[in-house]
């Protein structure tokens, strides 16, 4: 979302300036790379800045700020570092000035627990009342911005996002600890409802209809209140949401000497290595260990020529700049047409292709094989190229990833995992989800069910904690 935010004018509100909650689900694409940076979760605001009450990222640290008469009377500063860029995060924001311990009056919840050590922290007095609150006219709901008119824009992903105007709820409303695994877990929509009055001006943004992500679900059908918000910018829906994480391109693998990265584009686009005798063009988040697993990729215009499959040590392929299938665990099929392990041609003549056309990677690591598609259709006839098997990688793992063979001004790259968009524009015509029902596709991931892949029929997935679960990773 770093190109949108969803805004409204707000009414008469509930609180009377007292009493609210914020709740969002997060994933950044700029945790380990916006030192110094902000992006708004949530905000009310005037044009003039005179009052404000905030929860936003300010470099890598969630903060909570009140502002009255042009002057901060309530602030928190958090001390966490939130680096992973490959988690979403739960963030509460508490407000009760009528708490009579200070400490109370203003509170951040991370994945449920209640932040208590902050580097600067300043608490308002008693039954103060902040104006942006309060006011039923001249001020701005905003999600994904910080800034009048989004100054300061998210720079990734959001979910489930609720504001309570008038009641100050712990953050147990929206979330709870799995009793298995210990891992804090979203409430369902219906859960939030059930436990939770809106107020006048609050409202549950999920997101879940993509012509109009802005729509207020306080109730399953929209009956009754609805607060809309508009979109602006160009913010598309995303099958990544925290009960089922998606793969993005991760910024641990990135060469400090040239960096490659457009989190605008939620981590999912970008450009390999510019400089003279450079190729590395990024690796996934989520490794892969077993099972069968789909993904497209699409190149754009910079096109230098790309290679495109998987990194056995991503890091050692990104410390020296080398592109996909240099190192001896790599697989490429390359836009040259040949197939590449090891820095050594294993196959050639397998057809070339350019920017615009949509590279399915096929990878079987119940039978370590792997395959590829140009615009749907498998090269090779369908006959796989033997990997080795994942345990004996360096890591145990396999990750998607790409590089240009050209080693000099950078290709550009587009990564589909099924969220169901190449860089800023979703998916038209026909597609396609796995046979769990899981992504957004452009072409099949088991090829329609055809005996294509070594003379069998095999079912791909898409790359999500749902289907690592319960299928390997």
């Amino acid at each position: 979302m770093a190109d949108s935010y969803l805004y409204r004018t707000q009414g008469a509100p509930t609180g009377a300036g007292k009493k609210c909650t914020a709740s969002a689900w997060v994933k950044s694409c700029r945790w380990s790379l916006a030192a110094g940076g902000t992006g708004g979760i949530f905000e009310v605001r005037n044009s003039a800045t005179t009052s404000t009450w905030d929860i936003y990222v300010d470099g890598n640290n969630i903060v909570m700020g009140v502002l009255d008469s042009s002057a901060w009377v309530g602030s928190l500063v958090g001390t966490p570092k939130l680096y992973d860029n490959s988690a979403w995060y739960h963030v509460v924001a508490i407000w009760d000035s009528t708490e009579s311990t200070d400490t109370n009056r203003m509170q951040i919840w991370i994945n449920g627990v209640k932040e208590t050590v902050f580097s600067s922290s300043t608490y308002p007095s008693e039954d103060h009342i902040n104006t942006a609150l309060a006011s039923s006219s001249g001020y701005q709901q905003q999600w994904g911005a910080y800034g009048y008119g989004g100054t300061s824009k998210w720079d990734g992903y959001l979910a489930q996002c609720v504001f309570v105007d008038g009641l100050a709820l712990p953050a147990t409303t929206f979330g709870s600890f799995d009793a298995t695994t210990g891992e804090w877990k979203p409430k369902s929509d219906g859960e939030v409802r059930s436990a939770v009055t809106f107020g006048d001006q609050g409202c549950l943004i999920n997101f879940s209809n993509a012509s109009n992500l802005g729509y207020d679900y306080q109730t399953s059908d929209r009956s009754g209140t609805t607060n809309d918000f508009t979109v602006s910018g160009d913010g598309m829906q995303s099958q990544d949401n925290p009960s089922n994480n998606f793969p993005t391109i991760s910024p641990n693998y990135m060469p400090f000497d040239d960096p490659i990265f457009y989190p605008d584009i939620g981590n999912l686009y970008c450009q390999s290595q510019t400089s003279a005798s450079t190729y590395f063009g990024g690796a996934a988040t989520m490794g892969l260990s077993k099972g069968k697993w789909y993904w497209e990729t699409k190149g754009y215009t910079g096109w230098n020529g790309g290679a495109i499959g998987v990194f056995g040590d991503p890091q050692k392929s990104a410390d020296n700049d080398r592109t996909c299938g240099y190192n001896p665990h790599d697989w490429a099929y390359r836009s040259d047409g040949q197939v590449e392990n090891n820095n050594t041609t294993q196959d050639t003549g397998m057809g070339t292709y350019s920017s615009g056309e949509v590279i399915g990677t096929y990878l079987d690591l119940d039978n370590n094989k792997i395959y590829w598609a140009k615009d749907g259709t498998i090269i090779n006839s369908g006959t796989g190229w033997t990997i080795t098997a994942a345990a004996s990688t360096t890591h145990g793992f396999y990750f998607p990833g790409q590089g240009d063979i050209a080693g000099s001004g950078g290709s550009y790259f587009a990564l589909n995992y099924g969220n169901g968009w190449f860089k800023d524009a979703a998916l038209t015509g026909t597609t396609y989800n796995d046979a769990q029902g899981q992504g957004i596709f452009k072409y099949s991931p088991n090829d329609g069910g055809a005996s294509s892949f070594d003379s069998s029929a095999k079912d791909f997935l898409a790359i999500c904690t749902k289907n690592l679960k319960t299928y390997g990773g």
